[in-house]
Parts: C-alpha cells; sequence; structure tokens
C-alpha cells in the first residue's frame, strides 16, 4: 500500500557533516598546493637557470672576481681577528659571584679596585665586629681560588664597626 503521509528524512549526525566539509576543504587545500608547488618550483629552475648562465661567464669578467677575491679575504682577516679577540676575552665580571659566594653577610664592601692584567683586587671595607672581621678573613685565606690574600690594615670606627682594607690575587681560569 502506498503510504500518503510523506515521513521526515533522517537527519545526519554531526560527525559526518564536519567529516564532510573538512574533505571539501582538504580537496580545496591539495589543489591549490598543487598550483603552489609548481610555482615555486620554476621560480627555482630559473634561478637556478640564471646562476648556470653566471658560471659560464665566468671567464669574461675575471677583473670583478679577483676584485672580490681581495675583499673576501680583508674580510676573513677580519673574521679571524675578531674570533681571537672573542676566544681570548676574559669576563672581568665573573669576580662578583666569587665576592657573593665568599662575603660574610655582615661584611660591608666600601669599594672594590680590580686590577686585570695582575688579577688583584683591593677591598675597602667594614665588619660590624672583630670577630665578624675575622671570619671574613678566614673565609678568604681557606679559598682555593684566591692567592696571596693580606689584609693590609684595619681601624675601629664608630660603633664599634671594623673598617679595613685587603688585597689578594685570584686565579686568572676564574675568568674564562
Amino acid at each position: 500500500m502506498i503510504e500518503i503521509v510523506p515521513k521526515p528524512t533522517p537527519k545526519l549526525p554531526p560527525w559526518l557533516n564536519f567529516l564532510f566539509y573538512f574533505s571539501i576543504f582538504f580537496l580545496i587545500s591539495v589543489i591549490f598546493s598543487y598550483f603552489l608547488l609548481g610555482y615555486f618550483k620554476n621560480q627555482a629552475q630559473k634561478e637556478v637557470q640564471k646562476y648556470e648562465k653566471l658560471l659560464a661567464l665566468e671567464g669574461v669578467f675575471p677583473a670583478e672576481i679577483t676584485l672580490l677575491e681581495k675583499k673576501l679575504k680583508v674580510l676573513e682577516r677580519k673574521i679571524k681577528d675578531f674570533s681571537f679577540l672573542i676566544k681570548e676575552h676574559r669576563f672581568s665580571s665573573k669576580i662578583f659571584p666569587l665576592l657573593q659566594e665568599l662575603c660574610h653577610p655582615q661584611v660591608f664592601f666600601s669599594s672594590i679596585s680590580f686590577n686585570l692584567a695582575e688579577q688583584k683586587i683591593t677591598l675597602n671595607g667594614q665588619a660590624k665586629d672583630f670577630s665578624v672581621f675575622k671570619a671574613q678573613i678566614i673565609t678568604f685565606k681557606n679559598e682555593k681560588r684566591i692567592r696571596d690574600f693580606h689584609s693590609t690594615g684595619f681601624s675601629i670606627g664608630e660603633g664599634g664597626i671594623i673598617l679595613f682594607d685587603a688585597s689578594f690575587l685570584v686565579d686568572p681560569q676564574i675568568f674564562k
């Protein structure tokens, strides 16, 4: 028997719609990529042909090539000089982490003088009291990276603080 009442069309699941639109987008992307890659291939071939022509004409312009070679040699020499400078550069700022590590919390340095050529550091500082000053001196003398530590003088300031001067040499490996 023929049914007169139409039935509603079944609704497609959402994932099927998503898959359909994604497939359309992917197809368009593939077609676009095909033409884009063809364009890039032609551009690369033109550039290769241009450089092949330049290589073929190399014998025609020897004066320009020798001039360029001279410029390149000058630049190469400058690069080697700069590489040597960078390789032999000493980072004097590496002394600050050492001092931070060795400085007693109750010691204050009012001035620091540093001679990189001699690796000599001269400090003017103040300590809270004599026991802190003594602890600081022991810390410096026991450090392996410090050589020839000398406390050149000390005095007692206002409030019992100890004012002192010290100098020492540091290991050159610190700066590399």
